[in-house]
């Protein structure tokens, strides 16, 4: 049955572990709260990184936000009289010009409209922000700075406050599936014969129900959690860079599919890796539970060093599996990292090449309408620095994942199995027993073939009090469970 499980887990996506949150996401209005205080912290996360723009604008040119509109007006008005003019020129030099010329003249002409386009779209928001400023924000450069300081501490405060919130509710959800998920495997495990508590043994159901059982509730955690609330901040910040050159952002972002297939692998990869320590500690279970019941008989043949060479041997195959597991978990961070740097570097380049050379093209390929500032290129630059803690962050939790998945698969192999003995569909209630009971030549086995009594011949009479007395291993426990 577990095979089964295992191979419904690699056709199906994190299959059991998915059938877990099932679980926790009955508790609805939890999860919906907590997903509404992350998107608080992603948005508040962005805005914060945004506020880089007008620090930029009064720190370094001493302006107030009223000056500095009314320059920008001014700027975009000058630049649509600059296109205007442009354009009138090169329409005429088109209707002179050899056949070859006109076509590159098309070209030039349909560039200095778009660039036209753009600048009065820009004068349009310039003209609807510039009220705004002029009604609520102060005149004075520094008085304008410390009101921008105190947003930027008054809204980091509110953003950590929705954290604390969404710390606390993941926590409730995680805890509450869990708390579902354990009361289900045990009330499934009570509805088993014996016969699978002879074959399983009771240090793989305590595995199960205790190490497995932490690793779905840390899954959970970070789920609910990290996966959820640190692509809403990377997301808000690439929404930013979006808005000021998304052309520049999908260049910037080039190698992301490269990164998304090698994270694919090293999640399988540590899925199996995570799935095969698990066992191994059941094992380990397993032999604390034998020594440890069996410590008078330990003791009695002078067994210790078979028994410490045993759990060593035990405990060298979950050290194995452990630093395996490492190996693969040491790749994750380091490929976020070179992914991020690659990023900001790519974005390094073009974007100085745009800046310092005031174009609006890169290598024949439109990358904004207007050229970009400054101001704006910094403000890029932080927004996509600003997806480097999400990505970290997730990086942190991805070797948590997979081994909520591969402990939900070992979980619900178990849970998912039918009892061998069941009762008729219609059953009738027995009296109270009040005859003899009688073994006639009685042989039993937990498994065909692998006889465990054989020939019991046993009367005992009703009401009378019977002590089975005989060496370790001798069927006591199994007869006085028939």
């Amino acid at each position: 049955m577990e095979s089964l499980g295992v191979a419904r887990g690699k056709s199906q996506m994190m299959g059991n572990f998915g059938r877990v949150l099932r679980l926790a996401l009955r508790h609805r209005w939890t999860f919906i709260a907590s997903v509404a205080c992350a998107v608080a912290v992603g948005v508040l996360w962005g805005g914060n990184i945004g506020t880089v723009y007008p620090f930029v604008k009064i720190a370094f040119e001493n302006k107030s936000l009223q000056q500095w509109i009314d320059g920008e007006i001014d700027l975009s008005l000058q630049t649509i009289r600059e296109q205007t003019a442009a354009i009138d020129k090169l329409r005429g030099e088109s209707t002179t010009a050899a056949p070859e010329r006109q076509a590159e003249l098309s070209g030039e002409i349909t560039r200095a409209e778009a660039r036209l386009a753009a600048e009065e779209q820009a004068l349009d928001r310039y003209r609807w922000l510039k009220p705004y400023i002029e009604d609520y924000l102060p005149a004075d450069p520094f008085t304008t700075l410390a009101l921008f300081v105190g947003i930027l501490l008054v809204s980091t405060v509110v953003k950590d406050s929705f954290l604390v919130a969404n710390t606390i509710l993941v926590a409730r959800l995680a805890e509450a599936g869990t708390f579902s998920l354990r009361k289900l495997f045990y009330r499934r495990t009570l509805q088993m014969d014996l016969a699978s508590f002879h074959n399983d043994g009771t240090s793989d159901l305590l595995s199960r129900f205790t190490f497995d059982m932490e690793m779905v509730s840390s899954g959970m955690n970070a789920l609910f959690g990290k996966v959820i609330r640190e692509p809403i901040k990377a997301i808000a910040c690439l929404v930013g860079a979006a808005f000021i050159c998304w052309r520049l952002l999908l260049l910037s972002l080039v190698i992301a599919p490269l990164a998304a297939l090698v994270i694919h692998w090293l999640g399988k990869a540590l899925k199996r890796a995570n799935r095969r320590a698990m066992e191994e500690m059941a094992q380990l279970y397993s032999t604390l539970e034998e020594t440890f019941r069996g410590i008078k008989v330990v003791k009695a043949f002078a067994m210790e060093r078979y028994e410490r060479r045993r759990f060593h041997r035990n405990s060298k195959h979950y050290f194995r599996k452990a630093m395996k597991i490492a190996r693969y978990d040491s790749l994750v961070r380091p490929m976020a990292e070179v992914m991020g740097i690659v990023t900001i570097c790519l974005a390094l380049l073009a974007g100085a090449y745009l800046v310092l050379n005031g174009e609006t093209h890169l290598l024949g390929i439109r990358m904004s309408a207007r050229p970009l500032s400054l101001a704006s290129l910094l403000v890029f630059y932080g927004l996509l620095a600003g997806t480097a803690d999400p990505i970290r962050k997730l990086s942190e939790v991805f070797t948590r994942l997979q081994r909520a998945a591969a402990a939900s698969d070992r979980i619900y192999a178990m849970l998912d199995r039918e009892s061998q003995v069941r009762d008729p569909l219609k059953s009738r209630p027995l009296a109270r027993h009040c005859r003899d009971l009688v073994f006639d030549n009685v042989d039993f086995a937990y498994q065909t073939g692998d006889r465990v009594l054989r020939g019991i011949n046993l009367t005992i009479r009703a009401g009378e009090t019977v002590a089975l007395v005989g060496p370790n291993g001798c069927g006591k426990t199994t007869l006085a469970n028939l």
